[in-house]
């Protein structure tokens, strides 16, 4: 207990997620295009229309998830997967 560690953490991880915090909006889920590439098979995405810039990265295009695709949800609502998501992800994701 004498010595206490501390730890700076900066660059563009630590902006993105700032840029992320700041522009999203409560009760979303709010990804990068990155983020977007990875899950648009399986998720219906809404595109934010306007850019945002991050610091030492530059303008950004960000996207909500609205909902599982009709296909790969078990309910109305498309938040509870089924059985068929499952079996694609392993086939997508496991290698």
């Amino acid at each position: 207990g004498k010595v206490k560690f501390a730890y700076d953490v900066w660059g563009d991880s630590v902006n993105l997620a700032s840029l992320m915090e700041s522009t999203g909006e409560v009760g979303k889920v709010h990804i990068t295009e990155t983020t977007y590439d990875l899950v648009k098979d399986f998720f219906l995405c809404e595109k934010k229309a306007e850019l945002v810039y991050a610091k030492n990265i530059g303008d950004v295009q960000t996207y909500f998830v609205l909902r599982l695709k009709p296909e790969y949800s078990a309910d109305e609502a498309g938040f509870m997967p089924n059985t068929h998501f499952e079996e694609v992800k392993k086939q997508k994701f496991s290698a």
